[in-house]
């Protein structure tokens, strides 16, 4: 999953999960119409594992390494979370150039 940093998970989690007055102490500058995006999505991406950061990966081990990660519960990342981030990265490209494609 290509970076959208400076948007960090953490702090999109954050955004998704704290009250909103709280929130807004410690992250302040959310771009407008990005809270009702974060709400509308699930977010379960961050619970899962970018495949693309296993390509240099020895291939006599990834079938240990995926084991490994699924007992661990981190699956790798799907359709659905792509498209989950594409939908976040679109919300922040206005306000971050950066992260646009």
């Amino acid at each position: 999953m290509p970076s959208i940093m400076p948007i960090h998970r953490t702090r999109l989690q954050t955004m998704r999960g704290a009250r909103r007055a709280a929130r807004d102490v410690v992250i302040f500058d959310v771009p407008e119409g990005v809270d009702a995006v974060i709400a509308k999505l699930d977010f379960s991406f961050v619970e899962r594992t970018n495949p693309t950061l296993y390509n240099r990966f020895p291939d006599k081990l990834l079938p240990d390494l995926a084991r490994r990660l699924y007992q661990l519960g981190l699956g790798l990342h799907g359709e659905a979370d792509w498209k989950e981030f594409d939908i976040l990265r679109q919300a922040f490209a206005t306000h971050y150039p950066e992260v646009a494609r």
